[in-house]
């Protein structure tokens, strides 16, 4: 009996691990989103400022909200680790920063008169 015993708490510790590796796993692909997210505000913003084309922002609006959610969304999922939770909360203060930098960046070039006849 001892070794079935020690089967069925092997079991369930393959379980709880296979269960947090799931977890990381999901954790890694919602950070990869974030920075996809990050990376599709920062190509909208250049081909705003490359061309003038205010289509470029609609998109880039969609995108601002999508990272404020998924920042949000990954900071839930490691809330039960407290560093996690202060590298995710990093993660998300540093996605927002970028996207109030683009924001100045958007601002500064509307402000910025332009030669025409370039």
């Amino acid at each position: 009996m001892p070794s079935l015993a020690a089967t069925g708490w092997t079991i369930d510790q393959l379980r709880q691990a296979q269960k947090w590796v799931k977890h990381t796993h999901e954790v890694i692909a919602g950070c990869k989103e974030l920075l996809l997210v990050c990376v599709d505000c920062e190509t909208r913003q250049r081909g705003y400022i490359a061309t003038g084309d205010r289509t470029f922002l609609d998109p880039l609006n969609k995108s601002r909200a999508q990272v404020t959610l998924l920042a949000d969304k990954l900071t839930g999922m490691v809330s039960d680790d407290p560093s996690e939770r202060l590298r995710m909360q990093a993660v998300g203060k540093y996605a927002k920063n970028k996207l109030d930098f683009i924001d100045k960046v958007i601002s500064t070039y509307e402000r910025t008169p332009r030669n025409l006849s370039l």
